[in-house]
């Protein structure tokens, strides 16, 4: 029953190793993500290293790999809240974040992958006020060019217990998802016009 599976980038890993995993993973169905990240990725002096290696590893390994050999997509786990000064600097990270999608969307969509990110269940809680201007992060990341967001929603149980007061995950992803719902809607009513 999988049909997607996110594979960790390791450089010290030969390239041969990813393509005999990927063709085995495509003759079973399974589409393979090429999945990286860091906190670190947003702070200005290392998002480029770090951004750049992993692009620029991924669009040498698509050009040099057989089409049954192919990441389909990029799973990104860069998560700014990591940092330990995240909260008196948050708007600055959240700037540099926002910068990190909208490079990732535009290098993984001219490799011509799909591109998807975790985001905390409480991203929605977040506003930001930065170049791109003010409004919620959630609802911006719904605009920003990234086709999937994948919501880290830890919890041990599907829906809370409304008696004990626990929120399960579906609880802590509810705005998400039903924002997620009216924007594809919005979207396919535009296709349609």
């Amino acid at each position: 029953g999988v049909s997607v599976v996110y594979l960790q980038i390791d450089y010290s890993i030969d390239e041969s190793e990813y393509r005999t995993f990927i063709s085995k993973a495509n003759t079973k169905g399974i589409e393979v993500h090429a999945l990286d990240g860091d906190p670190t990725w947003v702070l200005n002096d290392s998002t480029i290293k770090h951004q750049t290696r992993f692009f620029d590893w991924v669009g040498n390994y698509q050009l040099g790999a057989k089409s049954t050999e192919k990441f389909t997509g990029m799973h990104l786990d860069v998560e700014p809240h990591g940092l330990d000064d995240f909260y008196t600097k948050q708007n600055e990270y959240i700037e540099n974040y926002q910068d990190f999608v909208i490079y990732a969307a535009a290098q993984s969509h001219a490799l011509g992958l799909e591109v998807a990110l975790d985001i905390p269940s409480w991203f929605d809680t977040l506003n930001y006020n930065t170049s791109y201007g003010t409004g919620g992060l959630y609802d911006w990341l719904l605009t920003s060019g990234v086709d999937e967001m994948a919501i880290m929603a830890f919890r041990d149980i599907g829906v809370g217990i409304e008696a004990a007061e626990t929120e399960g995950i579906y609880d802590v992803s509810k705005y998400e998802l039903e924002k997620a719902q009216a924007e594809i809607a919005t979207l396919k009513l535009k296709n349609t016009e």
